[in-house]
Protein backbone atom coordinates (compact mmCIF):
# COMPACT_ATOMS: atom_id res chain seq x y z
CA UNK A 1 0.00 0.00 0.00
CA UNK A 2 1.48 3.79 -0.89
CA UNK A 3 0.24 6.76 0.02
CA UNK A 4 1.57 10.04 -0.53
CA UNK A 5 2.05 12.33 2.65
CA UNK A 6 1.59 15.81 2.80
CA UNK A 7 5.02 17.76 3.33
CA UNK A 8 7.15 17.77 6.46
CA UNK A 9 7.07 21.83 7.81
CA UNK A 10 10.56 23.13 7.68
CA UNK A 11 13.13 21.17 10.08
CA UNK A 12 16.29 22.04 11.26
CA UNK A 13 17.48 18.58 11.41
CA UNK A 14 16.18 15.07 10.04
CA UNK A 15 17.04 12.46 12.93
CA UNK A 16 17.10 9.62 10.15
CA UNK A 17 19.03 9.30 6.83
CA UNK A 18 15.81 7.77 5.08
CA UNK A 19 13.21 9.36 2.51
CA UNK A 20 9.93 9.81 4.48
CA UNK A 21 7.45 6.86 4.49
CA UNK A 22 5.27 5.57 6.61
CA UNK A 23 7.59 2.75 7.66
CA UNK A 24 9.91 5.47 9.15
CA UNK A 25 7.47 7.83 10.59
CA UNK A 26 5.56 5.37 12.42
CA UNK A 27 8.51 4.02 14.32
CA UNK A 28 10.40 7.43 14.73
CA UNK A 29 6.86 8.14 16.07
CA UNK A 30 6.10 5.45 18.65
CA UNK A 31 9.30 5.92 20.03
CA UNK A 32 9.71 9.98 20.44
CA UNK A 33 6.33 9.52 22.30
CA UNK A 34 7.57 6.90 24.28
CA UNK A 35 9.78 9.31 25.85
CA UNK A 36 7.97 12.11 25.79
CA UNK A 37 5.92 9.89 28.06
CA UNK A 38 8.27 8.86 30.55
CA UNK A 39 8.50 12.42 32.35
CA UNK A 40 4.49 11.67 33.94
CA UNK A 41 3.83 7.76 32.92
CA UNK A 42 2.06 6.19 36.05
CA UNK A 43 1.81 9.73 37.75
CA UNK A 44 -2.06 9.39 38.55
CA UNK A 45 -2.34 12.22 40.38
CA UNK A 46 -3.20 15.34 37.86
CA UNK A 47 -2.90 17.75 40.63
CA UNK A 48 0.57 16.76 40.88
CA UNK A 49 0.65 16.64 37.34
CA UNK A 50 -0.08 19.89 37.00
CA UNK A 51 2.55 21.46 39.86
CA UNK A 52 4.98 19.69 37.71
CA UNK A 53 4.58 21.13 34.00
CA UNK A 54 2.38 24.05 35.13
CA UNK A 55 2.84 25.18 31.55
CA UNK A 56 2.21 21.90 29.96
CA UNK A 57 4.58 19.16 28.35
CA UNK A 58 6.70 20.44 25.74
CA UNK A 59 9.61 18.27 25.68
CA UNK A 60 10.96 14.96 27.03
CA UNK A 61 11.73 15.21 30.91
CA UNK A 62 13.15 12.89 33.54
CA UNK A 63 10.71 10.67 34.77
CA UNK A 64 8.42 11.82 37.54
CA UNK A 65 7.10 8.59 39.60
CA UNK A 66 9.19 5.91 41.31
CA UNK A 67 8.53 2.81 38.25
CA UNK A 68 11.60 4.07 36.25
CA UNK A 69 14.75 3.80 38.48
CA UNK A 70 17.98 4.73 36.45
CA UNK A 71 15.86 5.96 33.77
CA UNK A 72 16.62 10.05 32.59
CA UNK A 73 15.24 12.39 29.63
CA UNK A 74 15.62 10.83 26.23
CA UNK A 75 15.17 7.09 27.72
CA UNK A 76 12.29 4.78 27.01
CA UNK A 77 9.57 3.34 28.89
CA UNK A 78 10.01 -0.28 29.48
CA UNK A 79 7.04 -0.50 26.67
CA UNK A 80 9.38 1.26 24.36
CA UNK A 81 12.46 -0.82 25.32
CA UNK A 82 10.65 -3.67 23.91
CA UNK A 83 9.65 -2.28 21.38
CA UNK A 84 13.48 -1.61 20.26
CA UNK A 85 14.13 -5.13 21.16
CA UNK A 86 11.26 -6.04 18.57
CA UNK A 87 12.21 -3.66 15.90
CA UNK A 88 16.22 -4.77 15.86
CA UNK A 89 14.53 -8.53 16.21
CA UNK A 90 12.24 -8.11 12.70
CA UNK A 91 15.30 -6.13 10.99
CA UNK A 92 17.67 -9.20 11.94
CA UNK A 93 15.42 -11.59 10.82
CA UNK A 94 14.09 -9.50 7.70
CA UNK A 95 10.31 -10.84 8.25
CA UNK A 96 7.69 -11.68 10.93
CA UNK A 97 9.47 -14.51 13.33
CA UNK A 98 7.71 -14.96 17.08
CA UNK A 99 9.98 -17.52 17.91
CA UNK A 100 13.50 -15.48 17.21
CA UNK A 101 11.35 -12.23 18.89
CA UNK A 102 10.64 -13.82 22.31
CA UNK A 103 14.16 -15.55 22.30
CA UNK A 104 15.69 -12.00 22.05
CA UNK A 105 12.79 -10.63 24.35
CA UNK A 106 14.03 -13.22 27.03
CA UNK A 107 18.04 -12.26 26.72
CA UNK A 108 16.83 -8.61 27.29
CA UNK A 109 15.53 -9.23 30.76
CA UNK A 110 17.98 -11.80 31.45
CA UNK A 111 21.03 -9.34 31.49
CA UNK A 112 18.97 -7.17 34.39
CA UNK A 113 17.80 -3.90 32.32
CA UNK A 114 17.05 -0.58 33.76
CA UNK A 115 13.50 -1.57 32.55
CA UNK A 116 10.67 -1.81 34.97
CA UNK A 117 9.33 -5.42 35.32
CA UNK A 118 5.48 -5.34 35.13
CA UNK A 119 3.16 -8.16 35.85
CA UNK A 120 3.11 -10.05 32.55
CA UNK A 121 6.55 -9.63 31.58
CA UNK A 122 7.16 -11.28 35.25
CA UNK A 123 4.33 -13.54 34.53
CA UNK A 124 5.99 -14.96 31.49
CA UNK A 125 9.45 -14.85 32.52
CA UNK A 126 8.32 -17.11 35.75
CA UNK A 127 6.65 -19.60 33.63
CA UNK A 128 10.11 -19.76 31.47
CA UNK A 129 11.98 -20.43 34.51
CA UNK A 130 9.90 -23.41 36.22
CA UNK A 131 8.81 -25.06 32.81
CA UNK A 132 11.29 -23.38 29.77
CA UNK A 133 8.75 -23.14 27.79
CA UNK A 134 6.83 -19.52 26.84
CA UNK A 135 3.46 -18.65 28.31
CA UNK A 136 1.41 -15.97 27.66
CA UNK A 137 0.67 -13.86 30.64
CA UNK A 138 -3.43 -13.13 31.46
CA UNK A 139 -2.63 -9.18 31.51
CA UNK A 140 -5.01 -7.47 30.64
CA UNK A 141 -2.90 -4.02 29.84
CA UNK A 142 -3.62 -2.58 26.75
CA UNK A 143 0.75 -1.61 26.80
CA UNK A 144 1.00 -5.65 25.12
CA UNK A 145 -0.83 -3.87 22.46
CA UNK A 146 1.55 -1.01 22.17
CA UNK A 147 4.63 -2.43 20.87
CA UNK A 148 3.21 -2.93 16.77
CA UNK A 149 4.38 -0.24 15.27
CA UNK A 150 7.94 -1.97 13.83
CA UNK A 151 5.36 -4.81 12.69
CA UNK A 152 3.61 -1.82 10.55
CA UNK A 153 7.06 -0.57 9.51
CA UNK A 154 8.16 -3.82 8.15
CA UNK A 155 5.18 -4.79 6.58
CA UNK A 156 3.87 -1.33 6.07
CA UNK A 157 3.19 -2.62 1.84
CA UNK A 158 1.60 -5.95 2.68
CA UNK A 159 -1.58 -7.00 2.51
CA UNK A 160 -3.90 -5.67 5.44
CA UNK A 161 -4.52 -9.31 6.91
CA UNK A 162 -1.03 -10.69 6.68
CA UNK A 163 -0.41 -7.88 9.17
CA UNK A 164 -3.02 -8.43 11.22
CA UNK A 165 -2.20 -12.09 11.87
CA UNK A 166 1.38 -10.97 12.80
CA UNK A 167 0.24 -7.83 15.32
CA UNK A 168 -2.04 -10.65 17.03
CA UNK A 169 0.64 -13.41 17.26
CA UNK A 170 3.41 -11.01 18.52
CA UNK A 171 0.97 -9.50 20.84
CA UNK A 172 -0.09 -12.91 22.16
CA UNK A 173 3.50 -13.84 22.99
CA UNK A 174 3.48 -12.69 25.94
CA UNK A 175 -0.20 -11.16 26.64
CA UNK A 176 -2.87 -14.11 26.34
CA UNK A 177 -5.88 -11.53 27.27
CA UNK A 178 -8.22 -11.73 23.84
CA UNK A 179 -9.24 -8.27 24.45
CA UNK A 180 -5.74 -7.09 24.20
CA UNK A 181 -4.67 -9.08 21.11
CA UNK A 182 -8.04 -7.49 19.53
CA UNK A 183 -6.99 -3.85 20.23
CA UNK A 184 -4.02 -4.58 18.65
CA UNK A 185 -5.83 -5.89 15.72
CA UNK A 186 -8.15 -2.93 16.06
CA UNK A 187 -5.20 -0.39 15.74
CA UNK A 188 -3.65 -2.04 12.87
CA UNK A 189 -6.85 -2.28 10.89
CA UNK A 190 -7.43 1.60 12.01
CA UNK A 191 -4.24 2.69 10.46
CA UNK A 192 -4.26 1.02 7.12
CA UNK A 193 -7.79 2.66 6.91
CA UNK A 194 -6.19 5.62 7.96
CA UNK A 195 -3.75 5.30 5.08
CA UNK A 196 -5.89 4.63 2.63
CA UNK A 197 -8.00 8.19 2.88
CA UNK A 198 -10.74 7.41 5.23
CA UNK A 199 -11.07 10.27 8.43
CA UNK A 200 -10.33 8.77 11.27
CA UNK A 201 -13.49 8.12 12.55
CA UNK A 202 -14.53 5.73 9.06
CA UNK A 203 -11.19 3.74 10.12
CA UNK A 204 -12.01 3.38 13.74
CA UNK A 205 -15.54 2.40 12.92
CA UNK A 206 -14.60 -0.05 10.09
CA UNK A 207 -11.70 -1.49 12.29
CA UNK A 208 -13.73 -2.15 15.27
CA UNK A 209 -16.96 -4.20 13.46
CA UNK A 210 -13.96 -6.70 11.04
CA UNK A 211 -12.25 -6.92 14.94
CA UNK A 212 -14.56 -7.47 17.33
CA UNK A 213 -17.65 -7.15 19.39
CA UNK A 214 -16.46 -6.68 22.38
CA UNK A 215 -13.43 -4.10 20.46
CA UNK A 216 -16.71 -2.67 18.80
CA UNK A 217 -18.21 -1.67 22.52
CA UNK A 218 -15.09 -0.13 23.60
CA UNK A 219 -14.91 1.91 20.25
CA UNK A 220 -18.52 3.08 20.68
CA UNK A 221 -17.54 4.30 24.29
CA UNK A 222 -14.36 5.95 22.53
CA UNK A 223 -17.10 8.56 21.00
CA UNK A 224 -19.04 9.24 24.44
CA UNK A 225 -19.15 13.13 25.12
CA UNK A 226 -16.88 15.23 22.96
CA UNK A 227 -17.61 18.42 23.99
CA UNK A 228 -16.00 17.00 27.58
CA UNK A 229 -12.15 18.19 28.86
CA UNK A 230 -9.84 15.81 28.37
CA UNK A 231 -9.45 15.23 32.31
CA UNK A 232 -13.10 14.69 32.98
CA UNK A 233 -12.88 11.60 30.34
CA UNK A 234 -10.01 10.02 31.68
CA UNK A 235 -11.60 10.30 35.39
CA UNK A 236 -14.94 8.61 33.74
CA UNK A 237 -13.22 5.70 31.84
CA UNK A 238 -9.96 4.91 34.07
CA UNK A 239 -6.34 6.24 33.87
CA UNK A 240 -5.33 3.15 34.54
CA UNK A 241 -3.61 0.06 32.33
CA UNK A 242 -7.01 -2.21 31.59
CA UNK A 243 -7.92 -2.46 27.79
CA UNK A 244 -11.18 -2.14 28.95
CA UNK A 245 -10.74 1.41 30.79
CA UNK A 246 -7.63 2.65 28.06
CA UNK A 247 -8.64 1.40 24.64
CA UNK A 248 -12.14 3.92 24.72
CA UNK A 249 -9.92 6.76 26.34
CA UNK A 250 -7.54 6.31 23.40
CA UNK A 251 -10.14 6.69 20.90
CA UNK A 252 -11.71 9.51 22.52
CA UNK A 253 -8.32 11.49 22.66
CA UNK A 254 -7.74 10.39 18.75
CA UNK A 255 -10.85 12.01 18.00
CA UNK A 256 -11.04 14.94 20.21
CA UNK A 257 -7.26 16.32 19.13
CA UNK A 258 -7.42 14.79 15.83
CA UNK A 259 -6.71 18.57 14.38
CA UNK A 260 -3.66 19.24 16.45
CA UNK A 261 -1.55 16.40 17.39
CA UNK A 262 0.55 17.34 19.63
CA UNK A 263 -2.41 18.99 21.79
CA UNK A 264 -3.70 15.14 21.70
CA UNK A 265 -0.37 14.17 23.24
CA UNK A 266 0.05 16.84 25.66
CA UNK A 267 -3.67 15.68 27.26
CA UNK A 268 -2.77 12.16 27.18
CA UNK A 269 0.20 13.25 29.14
CA UNK A 270 -1.39 15.31 31.28
CA UNK A 271 -4.53 12.94 32.13
CA UNK A 272 -1.96 10.88 33.36
CA UNK A 273 -1.82 7.09 34.47
CA UNK A 274 -0.80 4.57 31.76
CA UNK A 275 -0.20 7.34 29.35
CA UNK A 276 2.47 5.71 27.31
CA UNK A 277 0.57 2.71 26.25
CA UNK A 278 -1.93 5.10 25.13
CA UNK A 279 0.47 7.60 23.79
CA UNK A 280 2.57 4.72 21.61
CA UNK A 281 -0.89 3.71 19.98
CA UNK A 282 -1.91 7.47 19.28
CA UNK A 283 1.26 7.70 17.44
CA UNK A 284 0.35 5.33 14.80
CA UNK A 285 -2.59 6.79 14.16
CA UNK A 286 -0.84 10.09 13.75
CA UNK A 287 1.68 8.69 11.20
CA UNK A 288 -0.68 7.13 9.39
CA UNK A 289 -2.01 10.54 8.79
CA UNK A 290 0.91 11.69 8.30
CA UNK A 291 1.49 14.12 10.91
CA UNK A 292 4.93 12.63 12.36
CA UNK A 293 6.06 15.76 10.82
CA UNK A 294 4.03 18.02 12.75
CA UNK A 295 5.44 16.48 16.24
CA UNK A 296 8.60 18.71 17.85
CA UNK A 297 12.00 17.23 16.25
CA UNK A 298 13.15 17.06 19.42
CA UNK A 299 11.41 14.09 20.76
CA UNK A 300 12.94 12.13 18.25
CA UNK A 301 16.55 13.81 17.94
CA UNK A 302 17.09 13.60 22.21
CA UNK A 303 16.41 10.26 21.85
CA UNK A 304 19.42 7.76 23.76
CA UNK A 305 18.79 5.36 21.49
CA UNK A 306 18.42 7.38 17.89
CA UNK A 307 21.20 5.51 16.55
CA UNK A 308 20.08 1.99 17.08
CA UNK A 309 16.55 3.11 16.07
CA UNK A 310 17.89 4.61 12.86
CA UNK A 311 20.44 1.33 12.75
CA UNK A 312 17.15 -0.74 12.35
CA UNK A 313 15.17 1.01 10.38
CA UNK A 314 17.51 1.04 7.85
CA UNK A 315 18.24 -2.51 7.67
CA UNK A 316 13.71 -2.41 7.52
CA UNK A 317 13.94 -0.06 4.46
CA UNK A 318 16.10 -2.22 2.50
CA UNK A 319 14.93 -5.20 3.65
CA UNK A 320 11.77 -4.19 1.98
CA UNK A 321 13.56 -2.77 -1.51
Amino acid sequence: MSMDLPPDPVVIEEPVELPRSFSRDVVLAAFAVDSYCLGPHWVYDTDKLEEIYPEGIDRLDDPRSEYHPGKGKGDLTHYGDQTLILLESLADSGEPDTGKWMQDWLSFWQNDPQSYLDGATRNVLEAWASEQRFIPSHSHDLAGASRIAPLLSLLAEEPVDRVVQAARDYTASTHGDSLVVDAAEFFTRASFYQREGHKLKSAFSLAAVETSEAIEALFRQGLWEPEEGALDMAFRFGQNCDVSNALPLTVWLALKYQDDPVKMLEQNALVGGDSAARGMLLAILIAAEGGYGRLPVSWTTELNGIERIGDALQSIVANQG
